[in-house]
């Protein structure tokens, strides 16, 4: 199939060849799950090991991992940009328009076994599968955790096991957790049958359903980071408070700039009409 791609586009005039883009479209998408998912995992040991906490991981051993695992990601997806080409080809007479194909670039045809591993196999199957996995389980434990913490606290009502900020936190990182399992899912389906379906790829038979499906599952990623910014907005009053404080701080520091290039420009102006010879000199 690839071959009669690029049989179609050689015989095709005036065809132009683009190479592939310089940064994987999913890269932030792949790194914003891992933020979610590790902030699962903190959740989940806070709330079920909240006295060996400290001993496990310190917060720059947090940063580290983040870190390290972004960067790897990072360049795994860097790489795997390389794999395509996209060719732009114009009939010569009946078509104003371009076609556009995407096929194989030579990196790709020389290195095939290499980046199908990478692309398919680990960015596309064992990353989202295993994030996926890890928030479930984690945000399942930390839902257990939490209603015994909360029958604890009830039965005891003289002392409280967790507070109720360390509730309400949990609460809020709850339900963004189900709302990343619910977004992320089908993600996953579409990884799996990539890794199962040989021919589902972007210049096979199946490229038009390769691109809706794509179209979608970016779609829910929107989605996703926007009902977290309402999420945090309307249950978390650390991140409303902090926003609020930038969204000021921002606003008073273009006020000033603003007030500032006034006085200048009217001291400008001051000066040209008070000495025009100096005026004509600048």
């Amino acid at each position: 199939m690839t071959c009669h791609l690029e049989k179609e586009v050689n015989t095709r005039k005036h065809c132009a060849y683009s190479p592939s883009p310089c940064v994987h479209p999913d890269i932030i998408a792949i790194i914003a799950n891992l933020v979610s998912t590790l902030i699962s995992v903190d959740r989940c040991v806070h709330i079920a090991l909240p006295l060996q906490v400290q001993s496990l991981v310190s917060r720059r051993g947090f940063w580290v991992i983040f870190g390290v695992a972004s960067l790897a990601l990072a360049c795994s997806g860097q790489i795997i940009v390389f794999s395509y080409d996209t060719a732009c080809a114009y009939y010569s007479d009946s078509q104003v328009e371009p076609t556009w194909l995407v096929i194989p670039s030579t990196f790709y045809l020389d290195n095939k076994a290499f980046l199908d591993i990478l692309d398919t196999v680990v960015m596309n199957s064992v990353v989202p599968i295993l994030s996926l996995a890890v928030t479930a389980v984690t945000t399942t434990i930390t839902v257990v955790k939490l209603n015994h913490a909360m029958k604890w606290r009830n039965r005891c009502s003289s002392s409280s096991k967790l507070s109720r900020e360390e509730i309400g936190l949990t609460r809020m990182l709850v339900v963004i957790s189900g709302i990343y399992i619910a977004c992320v899912s089908p993600r996953v389906l579409t990884s799996l049958t990539r890794l199962l379906v040989p021919d589902y790829r972007p210049w096979t038979r199946l490229c038009n359903l390769v691109v809706v499906m794509e179209t979608f599952v970016n779609a829910l990623v929107a989605i996703n980071s926007v009902i977290n910014f309402f999420v945090y907005i309307s249950l978390g009053s650390k991140f409303k408070q902090t926003l609020r404080s930038l969204v000021f701080v921002v606003t008073k520091c273009n006020w000033k700039t603003a007030i500032e290039m006034r006085i200048m420009n009217a001291y400008y102006y001051g000066q040209q009409r008070d000495n025009p010879h100096v005026a004509s000199e600048r």
